[in-house]
């Protein structure tokens, strides 16, 4: 029972708190299923990818690397997610 709660909370709720998941509107065909797909994958690409030169901070949660991504208009944030490929 643990282990369901564990991957309920660990997952499913950093997709719908993040990555708003919940809120999407999109169901025709396989898009929904590719579209989770596609945030499951950014959400390990953004885990893996290291700002410890740009930010401070020695670990940074999933939601600050998004926003500095996101608002960086040197693109030197993306650049760095795009080189961890």
């Amino acid at each position: 029972m643990r282990a369901h709660w564990g991957i309920e909370n660990n997952l499913h709720w950093v997709l719908d708190a993040i990555l708003y998941e919940d809120y999407c509107l999109v169901r025709k065909d396989n898009a929904a299923a590719n579209l989770s797909v596609l945030r499951k994958i950014v959400l390990n690409i953004l885990g893996s990818v290291d700002f410890s030169n740009i930010v401070k901070a020695k670990e940074m949660p999933l939601l600050h690397k998004q926003h500095l991504c996101n608002k960086r208009d040197d693109c030197y944030c993306l650049d760095r997610v795009l080189q961890s490929l």
